[in-house]
């Protein structure tokens, strides 16, 4: 339904899209060929129950919101990017134009939220804003906006357990799975953040690509060692090529290797994360230590 408020057009439209689509609201005038519209949101929506939990109290709200908003467009390109792929390789009839059109919108929206996501890092998040755009391969400060609040990790273990997982006394790392019960007998819930676990990935591969210093020396060095210290086979396999007694599943082919090296990388840096962090914050700081077993695990 639309209407006209003060010579403009606005549409009425459902409360939980509304956020979004009002930042949409923008460039949709570009297609009707006529003036950018407005968006608003009729009381009746507002009045509709709110069943959503609580959100959880954060530290650096604004940072927060801007970086759930880009994300949220992001995902929106995502789908309209696969959407478009689709049509180009004859599996959809859907019109290729109209996606390149919302590719095109797309575009600058999420560019216009990613600035706007870095310049509330700048505001609202300081040195250690300041400190992070200094490292080689962090664009955006979404590790900032998932982590929130330095002060709720007192030992750098439990920032490690948040972002990247834990190891429990095996030495293994702890995974929680699907069917997996607490104490209460409810479902068990993962300590990791996936979302931050999916982004230190992607740290860890510029780190690499970038070659960022010290990062990338570390990776060099701790690869070379893993190698030395696990001369397996490449063509390890379970059942194949394993020697009497070796612990599967630990045979280190170059993948695990790799991926050992990684892990051991992105807890090096969070743990400078941590303390330059705490030290801004004025918060105490144990001794930061190296576990060689976790970091290999």
């Amino acid at each position: 339904m639309a209407e006209e408020k003060n010579g403009k057009r606005f549409i009425e439209i459902p409360y939980d899209q509304a956020i979004m689509l009002t930042g949409l609201a923008k460039w949709i005038g570009r297609w009707g060929g006529g003036e950018p519209i407005g968006v608003f949101i009729s009381e009746t929506e507002i009045e509709v129950e709110d069943k959503r939990p609580e959100p959880k109290p954060r530290k650096l709200i604004l940072l927060w919101q801007a970086y759930l908003t880009w994300w949220e467009f992001m995902e929106l390109r995502k789908r309209h990017k696969l959407r478009a792929l689709s049509v180009l390789r004859g599996k959809s009839k859907m019109d290729i134009g109209f996606e390149a059109e919302v590719l095109a919108v797309s575009d600058e929206i999420c560019e216009l939220y990613r600035k706007k996501m870095i310049q509330e890092g700048r505001d609202t998040a300081g040195e250690i804003w300041d400190y992070l755009v200094k490292i080689k391969g962090l664009g955006d400060s979404g590790l900032l906006a998932l982590i929130d609040d330095i002060g709720k990790f007192d030992t750098v273990s439990k920032l490690w357990a948040y972002s990247v997982g834990g190891v429990n006394d095996d030495g293994r790392m702890t995974r929680t799975k699907k069917g997996d019960l607490d104490e209460e007998g409810n479902p068990k819930k993962s300590s990791v953040n996936l979302d931050l676990a999916a982004l230190m990935y992607n740290i860890e591969d510029q780190f690499v690509r970038q070659r960022t210093f010290p990062y990338r020396d570390f990776y060099d060095q701790e690869k070379a060692r893993l190698r030395e210290l696990h001369p397996e086979p490449v063509a390890a396999v379970k059942g194949e090529n394993v020697p009497k007694g070796y612990p599967w599943p630990k045979l280190f082919t170059d993948m695990h290797i790799e991926r050992m090296t990684r892990r051991a990388m992105g807890k090096k840096f969070l743990r400078d994360l941590w303390i330059v962090w705490r030290k801004i914050e004025g918060l105490p700081i144990s001794e930061p230590f190296e576990d060689r077993n976790e970091e290999a695990a």
